[in-house]
């Protein structure tokens, strides 16, 4: 803490501030109360010189520049002082810190804080996380059958404390989005007196999350057509994500021998920041149907979409003041 800044001053206050023990034998020309204010031995000095002066090393950082996988500890100037900082860190406005991975960090305390130094980290640009993939579209045939997959799960954070923090959010933080699920699919059959036929429909693929590094979009399913339709009957592939939005889902479509046709959306859309993936659909029943009696068969349904990542990791340590616009998981 540091002296006063007016009014009585002793040297035992002085003492105390440099580190000593409170009523031990001290002089106003020993070393660490030289110290204090920089003073050689034996210069000449006045108590007033003193006021205000502080032990602790005050350690200030800005980030000026859009970055990614920020480590605060291994970052920091080399004046840091083990238990005895205030240390500030400021993400400038306009600036983006995002990550290079959905399972890694876009900013984070490192290794090693000690106890007695102070952390503030004032944010006014952006912190997220990155985007999960898109799951793939489901297909369904006479020969067999593939699942649709699950949008990818964002398990990284956009902030990781370890260390207690004053957090300043005057910007946002936000967890990656979740990856949308791939669209589910069928193979419908359908008897029109001694004649059958099939109409196959695959699914399409789920939209990636938003983020840095945003996830990229699942592909369709693939063709459930019959050999001479060729791979006219994938389903379309799921939009890439964005910075800031997911990606949209893509098409079911089905074949019938040489004839195809685009359905609605069935792929789940990807998540916005801090937001899950949706999850996929059912191929829908073609309408109108170009044959009567059409039963579903080898049905597949959509995947689950995938779940938002962290906006901050060891929240118990974080005090906000203000904690501004967040999104996502917190831990």
């Amino acid at each position: 803490m540091a002296l006063p800044n007016s009014g009585p001053l002793s040297l035992n206050q002085i003492h105390v501030e440099a580190g000593g023990s409170s009523d031990s034998e001290a002089s106003i020309n020993d070393s660490d109360i030289r110290g204090l204010i920089g003073k050689s031995s034996g210069a000449q000095m006045s108590f007033n010189e003193w006021y205000g002066a502080s032990s602790v090393t005050t350690v200030s950082q800005t980030i000026s520049s859009s970055t990614n996988n920020y480590n605060i500890a291994s970052s920091r100037p080399g004046t840091y002082a083990a238990g005895n900082t205030a240390f500030t860190l400021t993400v400038n406005p306009g600036v983006t810190i995002g990550t290079n991975s959905t399972s890694s960090t876009s900013l984070t305390m490192g290794t090693p804080w000690t106890s007695g130094d102070t952390v503030t980290i004032n944010n006014y640009g952006t912190i997220k996380g990155g985007g999960g993939n898109g799951g793939t579209g489901a297909y369904s045939a006479f020969t067999g059958s593939n699942a649709a997959t699950a949008g990818a799960t964002v398990n990284g954070a956009a902030l990781t404390l370890t260390y207690p923090v004053t957090v300043g959010n005057y910007g946002s933080i936000y967890g990656g989005g979740g990856g949308g699920g791939g669209g589910g699919s069928r193979t419908l059959s359908s008897q029109f007196g001694k004649l059958g036929s099939s109409f196959n429909v695959s699914g399409g693929g789920g939209g990636g999350g938003a983020g840095v590094n945003a996830g990229s979009g699942g592909p369709g399913g693939p063709s459930a057509g019959m050999p001479m339709g060729g791979n006219l009957g994938i389903g379309n592939a799921g939009a890439a994500g964005s910075a800031n939005a997911g990606g949209g889902g893509g098409n079911a479509r089905g074949q019938m021998l040489f004839s195809t046709q685009d359905y609605p959306v069935n792929g789940g859309a990807g998540g916005g920041l801090g937001a899950d993936g949706s999850s996929g659909n059912m191929s829908p029943f073609p309408s109108p149907s170009p044959l009567t009696n059409f039963e579903s068969m080898s049905p597949q349904p959509g995947g689950s979409g995938g779940t938002r990542g962290y906006y901050i990791s060891g929240n118990p340590y974080a005090t906000w003041s203000p904690q501004g616009t967040v999104g996502g998981r917190s831990a």
